[in-house]
């Protein structure tokens, strides 16, 4: 197995957002973070989760479509984000939340990690008839809310999700020092938490086909119509 990976990084990313003519005044910079966190945070785009928007780096003029009687102008945004994306063949940890004879799953931050009880280290683990997965070297059965050391096989996610489903395989149970360097830091900086379908809906006033993602950025200026 790999060493232990954080599936979180400090990236730059680009969006197109929206402003409404009444936002567009001396708080504009300010506003366009807020219609920015409003539309990425919390969900995935084309290259992984957004954890959280740090700040604007560039944008472009406004541009007021002269159909749009809303007067609401769009801008081209580049900013940086802590991203959260689980690469394939590497090993992170997650805390457990379901447990039986069939399936494991478990958590580490928006990842939702599945593990079938085939995909697992026989020489760490066998299948007992509790708990469904009994660690030899500890001689006792995993539990809910135990730290894990997963295996990425797979991963799965659309635009919008509020998860990053993973297929893994079970490799090892992970220390104290190990849940503090690549769980506990990340999960406690970010405060991150897994969205319902709800709040996630809630949040989608701002129309995706006005936003899609795009590939560059640009400078501050005024608005064009």
């Amino acid at each position: 197995m790999e060493k232990l990976t954080s599936p979180y990084i400090d990236t730059e990313q680009y969006s197109r957002i929206s402003l409404q003519s009444y936002q567009m005044n001396t708080d504009i910079n300010i506003n366009l973070k807020f219609n920015l966190k409003k539309k990425v945070e919390k969900r995935c785009n084309k290259d992984g989760y957004v954890i959280k928007v740090y700040k604007i780096l560039e944008h472009t003029d406004g541009v007021i479509q002269p159909e749009n009687f809303s007067a609401s102008a769009r801008f081209d945004v580049k900013y940086s984000c802590k991203l959260c994306l689980p690469v394939e063949d590497t090993t992170i940890i997650a805390k457990i939340r379901t447990i039986n004879k069939v399936l494991m799953v478990a958590e580490n931050g928006p990842i939702l990690c599945i593990v079938l009880s085939n995909n697992i280290n026989m020489d760490k683990f066998k299948i007992s008839n509790v708990n469904g997965f009994f660690n030899i070297d500890q001689k006792k059965d995993l539990d809910v809310n135990d730290f894990v050391k997963i295996h990425i096989i797979s991963k799965t996610f659309n635009f919008g999700d509020n998860q990053i489903k993973v297929m893994g395989y079970l490799a090892d149970i992970a220390s104290p020092n190990e849940v503090k360097e690549y769980y506990d830091t990340v999960t406690n900086e970010n405060e991150i938490s897994i969205r319902t379908e709800e709040a996630v809906q809630s949040d989608q006033e701002s129309e995706f086909s006005d936003d899609d993602e795009i590939q560059n950025g640009g400078s501050v200026s005024n608005y064009i119509i």
